[in-house]
């Protein structure tokens, strides 16, 4: 079997991390021997998780943040398991990763090198000389890399744009995931989603703004919150609910408080039945800064929910403004809760959004379709070197 080495800095609960391991995991059907080799600042319980349904190693140098003396202290150790291990195909994931990795395999002889771009690091939300360097290192990278895979067409644009390779080095692979009990969720029976609001301290009469995400920093969640008593003025019947946990989450818990919020949010942390969470939605949100491909943008759509998102690279993809939801500026609070109240004063478009959104999701966003055209890609290339 064909021996093949994702690096990826951290294995966290967020997309680019489900769909690397949902890789990883599903590359032994086509005859590769696929490993995952993550980050110490990964998350304990994932990591438990990920270890029933895939190889898995952590290299402990391996960090998300820009630390000089473990980031070369993670090259080297990079290209020392790569050499040993003699791997076929390099397989780098986000950002550091990428560099890292692409650098090690390079100075290793790795015959194949692949990286996926998952999102953008050189937003424009950073400082100027850190998107130059980070610029820099991408261009640098991308000239020993012999397969680009970009999880959408925004991000492939913007990479090009940036003139981090060429048009040739790059294809557009959705990222995958199990979009079969997202769909199950847009059935759920009203007896199941009344006994999900009652465990949440929630009315039958309350119209749920929903938001999925990790609470971090650039997940935006703040611009919610600021909208929320421009909403409640117009419609006191509103409720908001932050599904997921993170960094933030003290954070916006605080900003609740202060707002006089907390008879209005409700802060669910981590849940495995984040479908089910989706289901109780009446507006579905998204907030966040800088993305690549949102992945939750295709569950809302999958659950049959009208979307209300910033308009970041990517959303173009799956929101059509007026057609299933509606864009509007990023960190505009105001035009947020105007389109929110747009959609909960006008339940039967609400409804017709979710459900033209729902027409939008196909097989190519399933997992089995991810891992079936990147398995495809590295034949190509084992083919093409004559390996």
């Amino acid at each position: 079997m064909i021996k093949v080495l994702h690096i990826l800095t951290r294995l966290i609960r967020g997309g680019a991390d489900e769909s690397t391991l949902a890789t990883v995991a599903g590359l032994q059907d086509y005859d590769f021997k696929a490993t995952l080799l993550v980050g110490n600042d990964s998350d304990a319980g994932y990591v438990a998780e990920a270890l029933k349904v895939a190889d898995l190693r952590c290299e402990p140098f391996l960090r998300r943040d820009i630390k000089p003396f473990y980031d070369m202290a993670a090259l080297c150790r990079l290209y020392k398991i790569l050499k040993q291990e003699q791997y076929t195909i390099v397989h780098t994931n986000t950002a550091k990763a990428g560099i890292l990795g692409r650098f090690a395999a390079k100075m290793a002889g790795i015959p194949i090198v692949v990286h996926t771009v998952h999102g953008v690091t050189f937003h424009d939300f950073r400082h100027s000389s850190l998107r130059k360097l980070f610029i820099a290192f991408e261009q640098m990278a991308a000239r020993l890399t012999d397969q680009f895979i970009a999880v959408g067409k925004d991000v492939q644009e913007y990479y090009l744009a940036h003139e981090i390779g060429c048009a040739e080095q790059y294809q557009v692979i959705h990222t995958g995931m199990d979009l079969e009990r997202f769909f199950e969720a847009g059935k759920l029976s009203h007896a199941h989603k009344c006994a999900k609001r009652r465990e949440l301290g929630l009315s039958l009469d309350d119209r749920l703004v929903g938001i999925v995400s990790r609470l971090d920093p650039g997940k935006g969640q703040q611009f919610l919150l600021q909208a929320a008593p421009q909403i409640l003025s117009r419609f006191p019947q509103a409720r908001f609910l932050l599904v997921g946990d993170g960094k933030d989450r003290a954070v916006l818990e605080q900003m609740i408080r202060d707002r006089h919020l907390h008879d209005y949010v409700v802060c669910t942390g981590f849940r495995a039945d984040v479908e089910e969470m989706i289901a109780l939605f009446d507006v579905a949100v998204f907030t966040s800064l800088w993305e690549g491909l949102p992945r939750v943008l295709v569950q809302y759509a999958a659950v049959g929910k009208p979307i209300v998102a910033f308009d970041i690279k990517g959303v173009s993809e799956l929101v059509r403004d007026g057609f299933n939801g509606f864009t509007v500026p990023v960190k505009d609070s105001d035009s947020l809760a105007a389109q929110i109240l747009c959609l909960l004063e006008h339940p039967a478009k609400a409804i017709q959004m979710g459900q033209n959104g729902h027409a939008l999701i196909d097989n190519s966003w399933n997992t089995e379709s991810m891992v079936r055209q990147i398995a495809q890609t590295y034949q190509t290339l084992l083919t093409k070197k004559a390996l």
